[in-house]
């Protein structure tokens, strides 16, 4: 390459200001793979050994306990990891002069980090048998797909640009009918009780934090209050519903967002890298589009919010803001977001923080920046205790952390992490990521808006947002969880770098004689081929699209219907009152699987403490809590399914709020199984 052909490349194209800093950004993504890599397989190796908890306060069954101190060693790490490597690389990026590098040490370590993603995606070990990994073929295939994507976006020829168009319209057709379910027909029941249940409480005369504790969300409910109060009797399909267009709202949200780093040219290259992220399936055909609990439930403020902080700070402000309103907005939202969910919203609120901090150009602009954003973030915890306070239902602040604590330090379902597997390429997207925004930002300019500072700007909030919510995955260290948990914040991620990567693509046709080229783009082409190799796993359109000839059950996943009709035929087995005449009379109160819904659906009123009895069943705190509700004047008895109620009865602190003695088993004749069948209880009055 000319020195005059340089300077312009330089000046029109090259993301980063100096060759030091193109070259520590080669490094970055590299580095981050093979430390994480290496970092994991450490702790897990070598780290103390998981083992049951020994603390009765809390959990029931220590025998579903398990505490892994290996686990949180490796997250620890990967935390110190992203820190220290963006300080390092942030250091070499000032290094005037130092642009040269030994091509053959950098060939060495792409090649043994690209080695270790393929590995990783293709790694099958799974203690559920819910994952088997990418097939090779798929993969080959996803990284074709993935060359002609990153040279449609590079070239400037219309004619490769339609090659991008042709692999969104591929993902699309694969990813709409997987897409696509209604109540009869929802894709992961099990997890949908939790979710549906959560987002009906606020419906069912519920008050999250004070007589009801959501697992998933705090907010959202009050936006399915008034549709649900329209249509109760409708009540499963208007959540599923809305939760499907919070879904799009999310997709669409995150497919903006690189966008506004290069220009619209990266609309359907985004579409193809984030939407295929969302519908990689395991064995039992779930996927992160499925999960609800996190997409939308998790993801939805989080990404708006990254959103709006893109929206107000990818124009470097030459000027201060005259007034200190957009640092409010920001911060409210941020607060908002974290209210909503302690996992992901506090991580994502973390995230804007930091990212404001790092983009301050003096330390008068910060202190002028973190007190409106401070004060912001504590709007909606203020607000949403007042409102607590006016109606006489007070918060409870701890309990907004209690499926943390349930979940982490107790030890609850927690699997522990292998040494090697798929968690592997997600951590390391993550901490290359951070890392390179945090480069990226503190390198650029300081008085303008360049590409390196938005560019940099997106990663160090997504990438964040993303790694700051990783305790989440360190608990239940499964590929399902992976896959249900995080596959959208990796195709967010690896989305947000298409402008980066379709830079090293022209970079490298630039230097196409230099033997260094291949390495700036063989990384990215893995990444952005993992993903496209995801989708190929769908099923054909044809086998979620059930036609009328169809021989599918009508509702064999509605599980709501199926315990409404077992309640509907259940006979006393024990000699009971008849369960017809107190359900007439409006005598019970149930706390049953789907409580919220049956409460919509059936006017059985609900005082469930939380989205399952299994909490209940599972933890002290839970049946302490349940047994400590009010219940509505003129109640003469309480519902529940016989496995919650036999436990309660062996609570203490129950003894006073149902007499347990008491109570009548009900159920379809010849039904057995205390899961399978009610038991009604009548409750202390005095």
């Amino acid at each position: 390459m000319t020195e005059p052909f340089a300077r312009r490349h330089r000046k029109r194209s090259v993301p980063v200001a100096g060759r030091s800093r193109s070259t520590v950004l080669t490094w970055i993504g590299p580095v981050a793979v093979l430390l994480v890599a290496f970092s994991t397989a450490a702790a897990v190796w070598l780290g103390p050994a998981p083992h049951r908890s020994t603390d009765t306060t809390w959990l029931r069954d220590l025998d579903k306990t398990l505490i892994k101190p290996a686990d949180r060693i490796a997250l620890a790490s990967w935390f110190a990891l992203t820190i220290g490597l963006a300080l390092v690389s942030w250091v070499g990026a000032r290094r005037r002069g130092q642009g040269h590098h030994r091509v053959r040490w950098l060939a060495t370590v792409v090649s043994a980090a690209v080695t270790l993603v393929l590995a990783a995606v293709l790694w099958s070990e799974d203690p559920f048998e819910l994952w088997s990994g990418l097939s090779t073929g798929d993969l080959a295939l996803g990284i074709m797909a993935a060359s002609a994507l990153i040279a449609g976006i590079a070239s400037r020829d219309q004619r490769w640009r339609a090659a991008g168009l042709l692999v969104a319209a591929l993902v699309l057709a694969l990813a709409v009918p997987a897409w696509i379910q209604t109540p009869a027909t929802v894709v992961d029941p099990r997890h949908f009780g939790y979710t549906s249940d959560e987002l009906s409480a606020v419906a069912a005369g519920r008050f999250p934090l004070f007589d009801y504790f959501p697992q998933y969300t705090v907010v959202l409910p009050y936006l399915f209050a008034v549709p649900l109060a329209l249509w109760p009797a409708h009540a499963p399909a208007v959540v599923l519903s809305g939760m499907l267009i919070l879904q799009l709202v999310t997709l669409v949200a995150a497919v903006v967002l690189p966008n506004l780093v290069a220009g619209r040219r990266f609309l359907a290259a985004s579409v193809a890298i984030v939407v295929p992220a969302v519908f990689v399936p395991v064995a039992n055909g779930t996927t992160a589009s499925s999960y609800f609990q996190g997409m939308p439930l998790r993801d939805v403020l989080p990404v708006l919010t990254l959103l709006l902080t893109m929206v107000l700070l990818r124009s470097r402000p030459t000027a201060r803001w005259a007034v200190p309103w957009p640092w409010l907005a920001l911060g409210a939202a941020s607060g908002v977001t974290a209210l909503n969910n302690p996992d992901f919203g506090l991580a994502a609120a973390a995230a804007v923080v930091v990212t404001v901090i790092i983009v301050q150009r003096s330390l008068g602009d910060l202190v002028r920046a973190l007190v409106p954003l401070g004060a912001g973030l504590l709007v909606p915890f203020l607000l949403y205790s007042a409102a607590g306070a006016a109606n006489g239902t007070p918060v409870d602040w701890p309990a907004w952390l209690v499926f943390e604590r349930v979940f982490g330090p107790a030890g609850l379902a927690n699997v522990p992490m292998g040494a090697f597997g798929l968690h592997v390429a997600i951590v390391g997207l993550f901490v290359a990521a951070s890392a390179i925004g945090f480069v990226l930002v503190l390198s650029s300019p300081r008085d303008k808006s360049s590409f390196a500072y938005r560019q940099g700007l997106l990663l160090a909030l997504v990438g964040g947002w993303s790694l700051l919510a990783l305790p989440y995955l360190a608990g239940r260290s499964v590929p399902s969880t992976y896959i249900g948990g995080f596959a959208f914040n990796a195709g967010l991620v690896v989305a947000s770098m298409l402008p980066l990567f379709a830079r090293a693509w022209r970079s490298a046709q630039v230097r196409s004689g230099d033997f260094g080229s291949p390495l700036v783009v063989a990384l990215p082409l893995t990444a952005v081929g993992s993903i496209l190799a995801g989708v190929l796993m769908l099923p054909s359109p044809a086998s979620r699209l059930p036609g009328p000839g169809s021989d599918e059950p009508a509702g064999r996943y509605a599980l709501l219907a199926e315990q409404q009709l077992r309640l509907a035929n259940s006979v006393p087995l024990d000699g009971g009152p008849d369960m017809d005449s107190a359900l007439a009379g409006g005598q019970v109160v149930q706390a049953l699987p789907y409580a919220s819904l049956m409460a919509l659906t059936s006017s059985i009123p609900s005082v469930a403490v939380a989205s399952s009895p299994e909490y209940a069943e599972a933890t002290w705190w839970f049946s302490r809590r349940q047994c400590a509700q009010p219940l509505p004047v003129g109640t003469e008895y309480l519902l529940l399914r016989t496995t919650t109620a036999r436990i309660l009865a062996d609570d203490p602190s129950c003894a006073d709020y149902a007499d347990f003695s008491g109570m009548h088993q009900y159920g379809a004749a010849g039904q057995d199984g205390d899961d399978l069948t009610f038991a009604l209880i009548p409750v202390r009055t005095g």
